[in-house]
């Protein structure tokens, strides 16, 4: 599974020396680009991925599958994947294909180095802002059901701590031993959340 920190970004173009300068555009994002001549071999490799990628970046004109198709497939593997698309010459129909999709912006070739940089910061910053709130929340909820659990094993002792204190000898199968167990996962999950709030720190500042 990727960090919230290493957004990727996949390139789709059937021109090799047109992904090379996209790639050479994107340099210094701190995001990982993966790039393919054919959108057939994106969508494969789509397939076989765990995660959607924080950015699809598609040209629209290619031989074997249109941007707009090729798009709208990757959107039935990851719904609301986020999506660039590139055309040297846009028209009405176009505009309206790519806003039927709902989540893709159009960037006119030649592509402009600022532009799309501009672009794909924007891209990013929502997406690792939403997995962010996404990994809080599955967090926050896991603590709350432990602690629920955690109250029920203790709710006939009269001191919680000496729960914990006597489960540390206690039948490892006991429910004074679980309680301990509870306890070290809501501790785990509460460090995690520490290193959260610190990943979204650091994401504002540099969006800033």
């Amino acid at each position: 599974m990727r960090g919230l920190t290493d957004p990727l970004v996949l390139i789709v173009d059937d021109e090799p020396d047109l992904l090379k300068i996209y790639e050479n555009h994107l340099k210094g994002l701190k995001i990982k680009v993966v790039s393919f001549g054919d959108p057939i071999e994106a969508l494969e490799y789509l397939k076989s991925s765990e995660e959607a990628p924080d950015l699809l970046i598609s040209d629209f004109m290619m031989p074997n599958m249109k941007g707009i198709e090729f798009l709208s497939e990757a959107s039935k593997i990851f719904p609301g994947v986020n999506a660039i698309l590139l055309s040297a010459f846009l028209d009405k129909e176009k505009v309206i294909e790519a806003a039927n999709l709902g989540f893709v912006s159009i960037i006119e070739k030649p592509v402009n180095r600022q532009e799309l940089q501009f672009k794909v910061e924007g891209f990013m910053f929502n997406s690792q802002s939403r997995k962010l709130k996404e990994k809080t929340t599955k967090l926050l909820d896991r603590i709350v059901e432990l602690f629920g659990i955690f109250r029920v094993l203790c709710m006939d002792e009269l001191n919680v701590k000496s729960v914990l204190e006597e489960s540390l000898v206690a039948d490892p199968n006991s429910p004074r031993h679980e309680a301990v167990s509870l306890e070290l996962e809501i501790e785990s999950l509460e460090a995690e959340l520490r290193e959260i709030a610190q990943w979204e720190q650091e994401l504002r500042k540099a969006a800033s």
